[in-house]
């Protein structure tokens, strides 16, 4: 019951706060990313998704952080397929500020030595997924831009039914609550 409520909590912000990167955003960007595209892989099929994809909310404890991005034009007329990952903003002990080498994948929340938050995926068609191989790891924070750059290295969610894998490179707007 925890578990979903941090999660409802971090998309109801990450949501909110999506809006105002896209609405407030900088039209001149003049980044490779927001022009071109990134290449990126989903379950084998390449996609050209930019930076104003939505974004990352990193949230101090006891909520979880939030990645959120699409593989639409992210308008309410084609949003296409939206993907949320959760993860917790902690390295198993403390807290910990976003850093370039940072494996997502590997940050988990203890409360009692239980883990009660992991990475996991929430797809567009909400359903849930944990992390089984892979990586997602940090490779820029650019705090003056409110930016970060997101590796996906083979990164497989899965909930034994259905599963996902992610490769490729993503530039997104980024916000520490």
């Amino acid at each position: 019951m925890l578990k979903r409520y941090l999660r409802f909590f971090a998309f109801a912000i990450l949501a909110i706060f999506s809006l105002v990167f896209v609405s407030c955003g900088d039209d001149d960007d003049n980044s490779d990313a927001t022009q071109n595209g990134t290449q990126f892989e989903i379950d084998g099929k390449s996609y050209k998704l930019s930076s104003n994809q939505v974004g990352v909310i990193w949230i101090e404890p006891p909520f979880g952080s939030t990645i959120q991005f699409s593989t639409g034009k992210h308008d309410m007329f084609d949003s296409g397929e939206i993907y949320t990952f959760g993860f917790p903003a902690w390295d198993g002990k403390d807290y910990c500020e976003p850093k370039v080498g940072m494996d997502l994948t590997k940050l988990e929340m203890k409360l009692n030595g239980e883990v009660i938050n992991s990475f996991t995926l929430t797809d567009d068609d909400d359903i849930e997924c944990d992390y089984v191989s892979g990586s997602l790891v940090i490779t820029a924070v650019d705090k003056s831009k409110e930016t970060m750059t997101l590796k996906f290295t083979k990164l497989k969610m899965s909930n034994g039914h259905i599963s996902h894998t992610f490769n490729g490179t993503i530039k997104l707007p980024f916000s520490i609550l």
